[in-house]
């Protein structure tokens, strides 16, 4: 079973058997680790790590503490802000109007390659999914476990699974109604997984995978639950306060809870009825536009452009083989120039965080 120790284990003895036995010079190896792998090996030998993706690359200089480069960046989106131009800004806020407006009037995709259905639907179902009653009404929007439970560190938990059982034994000790609900594209596994959850948890009440959020709210849910999920600034739109459950992009800003600590997050739990917060709805805009435009990423890093590669391939086919054909189709002499030439400009500046 892969770990910390078991790998660091591993690339030691690597390094050793490279170094002192093949007499090979240590400058002339290149440590390439995938996830785990590439962190620690940053960590033993103090090289430079880099975060490679379709978008762009990422520089972690102290790549085993990543959670502390992705809590600066995301702490930093406010003062960021403040240094652009009064018109840059401005422009800032309508765009993220904009686009906020197009994803909650149930647009599909914006900024977002990756959904296939909408959670913002204008179709209201004529059966209630919510039960009227005077108690607090809890909604918990799953994730889906094939994800990384911690890429933005400090997950307050192991993985999403633990998460839910957390809140499985929170129910038990409130006088709340809890809804459970995941995402309307989700694939079959995470579906059987939350079905499990829910049949061992009588408190859960399982919301039609296809309810919009708009119904939700205007049905009284007050409180949604995430570990990190993009609902912490869709639904304070809505009137829905949202509690993180660890490091999320909208830590910066103050328009959702973000729990340091387990007994911190129980403790709001037992105590919905004392939350209040007033909502500026320019801080979500703010950090929609920093998030998403202004320290978003790069379209044609690797493709002629993601964006068009998402609408050309399906979630199935990004997930498989067929993404590498399409890769080599795209691929000219001149782009595999490019590449190289942006990464090397990129390394030799030697940055952290992403270029710009």
């Amino acid at each position: 079973r892969p770990s910390q120790s078991r790998t660091s284990f591993d690339v030691v003895g690597a390094w050793e058997y490279l170094t002192k036995v093949k007499k090979i010079d240590p400058k002339t190896i290149i440590l390439y680790g995938h996830s785990l792998g590439g962190a620690i090996a940053g960590q033993l030998f103090n090289i430079p790590f880099y975060s490679t993706h379709a978008r762009g690359m990422t520089h972690y200089p102290q790549p085993h503490q990543y959670y502390q480069e992705i809590e600066k960046l995301y702490m930093s989106y406010h003062e960021m802000f403040k240094t652009l131009t009064e018109h840059t800004q401005n422009e800032g806020i309508n765009w993220a109007k904009g686009r906020l407006q197009k994803r909650l009037s149930g647009e599909i995709g914006v900024d977002m390659g990756h959904v296939t259905k909408s959670a913002f639907t204008s179709k209201i179902s004529s059966k209630p999914v919510v039960t009227k009653s005077s108690r607090i009404k809890i909604l918990v929007t799953t994730h889906e476990f094939y994800d990384s439970p911690n890429c933005y560190g400090n997950l307050l938990f192991t993985d999403f699974y633990e998460w839910l059982m957390f809140l499985g034994k929170i129910s038990k000790k409130t006088n709340y109604d809890w809804y459970i609900k995941h995402h309307a594209d989700s694939w079959p596994i995470s579906k059987r997984v939350i079905k499990k959850i829910v049949d061992e948890n009588p408190n859960f009440n399982l919301v039609p995978a296809g309810t919009s959020f708009h119904q939700l709210a205007n049905e009284g849910i007050d409180h949604v639950l995430t570990c990190y999920g993009s609902v912490g600034h869709e639904c304070p739109l809505l009137g829905m306060n949202v509690i993180n459950a660890g490091n999320n992009p909208h830590m910066g800003y103050d328009f959702n809870w973000n729990p340091k600590t387990v007994d911190e997050y129980e403790n709001l739990l037992l105590n919905l009825g004392e939350l209040k917060k007033e909502i500026n709805f320019d801080d979500i805009y703010e950090f929609y536009y920093m998030n998403y435009k202004e320290t978003g990423e790069i379209d044609d890093w690797i493709y002629p452009s993601y964006k068009k590669m998402l609408t050309e391939l399906s979630l199935r086919e990004r997930f498989g083989s067929t993404m590498f054909g399409y890769f080599l189709n795209s691929l000219t002499t001149e782009k595999h120039q490019l590449i190289i030439s942006r990464m090397t400009d990129f390394i030799e500046s030697g940055e952290s965080g992403s270029p710009g």
